[in-house]
């Protein structure tokens, strides 16, 4: 079963590369693409702070044909400062993005996507494709949030957290992604 758990997070910074998500029944395959940039997109990050790396997505939606989505592929950085030196902009590789989350706190969901009742909360046809049980297990969080007493934080973001494998020290390797939906 998962067992979500509150992290309290100050301001989060990333460096990478993004894509706009225009078409729904491309999803998966633009964000496919992305991955497949990843050595080259992480290759040009400076100032990394360890060795996790995010996938985000940011829903800026406002029910129009106007809304704006997209999924970044990015690591966490230090400072967004060259050598902490505030005003001297780090400068950064051709194409490559900054991406700034405000401080708050998250709830962190850990997940195995063998992991039966992670596969439970997806109809059949949906239980083999991990994109999907990602999309399902969100969904969970949303309800867990509610039911537990909690508000979701009105910011546009969640993250897939790669590297963080913490959850399910039962098993060898632990979590495959950690989920994070931000809170009040």
């Amino acid at each position: 079963m998962l067992k979500p758990y509150i992290v309290k997070k100050d301001i989060i910074r990333f460096v990478g590369k993004s894509i706009k998500i225009d078409n729904v029944d491309l999803i998966g395959e633009s964000i496919g693409s992305l991955f497949g940039q990843m050595k080259e997109i992480f290759c040009k990050v400076h100032a990394q702070i360890d060795d996790k790396f995010y996938g985000i997505t940011v829903n800026f939606a406002n029910g129009t044909e106007n809304s704006c989505r997209s999924y970044w592929l990015c690591k966490e950085v230090e400072s967004l400062w060259h050598n902490n030196e505030i005003g001297n902009w780090e400068r950064m590789e051709s194409a490559m993005e900054t991406l700034v989350l405000p401080a708050t706190r998250w709830l962190y969901i850990p997940v195995r996507y063998d992991d039966p009742f992670v596969k439970s909360l997806a109809p059949e046809e949906c239980r083999e494709d991990p994109s999907q049980l990602t999309n399902y297990v969100y969904g969970w969080a949303h309800k867990w949030i509610q039911e537990n007493g909690y508000t979701q934080q009105d910011y546009p973001f969640e993250l897939e957290i790669y590297g963080l494998n913490d959850g399910y020290e039962e098993v060898e390797g632990g979590a495959n992604i950690t989920l994070a939906v931000p809170i009040v």
